[in-house]
């Protein structure tokens, strides 16, 4: 009996370890009536949202689409399937990643609600990504965190002239935005200012979508320079905030002269080439 009962115990504590190291996050993606389509601006959200996650430690993708109350069942049910394989199309041809699809259809109508566009927050595709987080993929988390901070350091070595290219700190497309995953990165390049208060920066940023029909001054209105020279103040001011001295920052646009992919293949080219750079003015 108390063999037994040492091996529930067991399988009961296993059981909640296991479960501990799988976490859930989820994004949702609204749509127009009747599309199904990503447009860019969903195709970079989407791009984000697995950015912030290390593809290593995903254990799977589902993608659950639905639709408002317009139209008949049988329409509305292809239409859910529809928008959550758009979005599962456009993950397995830019990430390596187990994606599931599931159609919720249309969704019921709120009673006494007879709007003529429908229910937007009903037209949508939710991606749900569940994430492992095992011991050996947390010591490796702290380990990629450490060479992370490791190469901020050398910004304090740099010489005049120099430059280093703020590898985690990026912006949404179209935007001068920081992404989510960006914000940990801006308070190390922060200390790293602070401890040195010699060292003088001017801050460089740059735009994506240098081949593309549609660039991101067609979509936003500003002029690329104007873009780029946004994205570098946006940094500037987040240092100038924190107490750095202003007479030790500057910030200048390059629009599309510099790209670190040419031409941009993927949507992780276009990503990464939405940048910022540190350059030395005086060390």
């Amino acid at each position: 009996m108390k063999y037994i009962l040492l091996i529930c115990i067991y399988f009961l504590c296993s059981l909640f370890s296991h479960s501990q190291r799988i976490k859930k996050d989820r994004i949702s993606l609204y749509y127009k009536t009747d599309i199904y389509a990503l447009s860019i601006e969903q195709k970079e959200e989407i791009a984000n949202f697995i950015q912030y996650y290390n593809d290593t430690k995903i254990h799977k993708i589902v993608i659950i689409g639905s639709a408002d109350f317009r139209g008949t069942n049988t329409y509305n049910l292809k239409l859910s399937k529809n928008r959550a394989l758009s979005v599962s199309i456009f993950i397995k041809e830019n990430h390596n990643l187990k994606v599931q699809i599931k159609a919720l259809g249309e969704q019921k109508n709120p009673y006494n609600y007879k709007p003529i566009k429908g229910i937007i927050r009903h037209r949508k595709a939710t991606i749900i990504c569940e994430y492992l987080l095992p011991n050996s993929i947390l010591k490796k988390q702290n380990y990629k965190h450490s060479k992370k901070e490791n190469y901020l350091n050398k910004i304090a070595s740099l010489k005049k002239d120099n430059t280093l290219r703020l590898r985690n700190i990026h912006f949404h497309y179209g935007k001068a935005t920081l992404t989510k995953p960006s914000k940990p990165e801006l308070n190390n390049l922060l200390r790293i200012m602070s401890k040195n208060p010699n060292l003088i920066i001017a801050l460089e940023g740059h735009v994506c979508c240098g081949n593309s029909k549609l660039t991101e001054y067609d979509l936003t209105k500003y002029t690329r320079i104007t873009l780029s020279t946004k994205r570098a103040k946006k940094i500037h001011d987040y240092l100038l905030s924190k107490g750095i001295d202003s007479t030790r920052l500057s910030y200048k646009g390059y629009e599309f002269t510099k790209p670190l992919y040419f031409p941009e293949r993927k949507e992780r080219h276009k990503y990464l080439n939405r940048r910022v750079e540190v350059k030395i003015i005086e060390n």
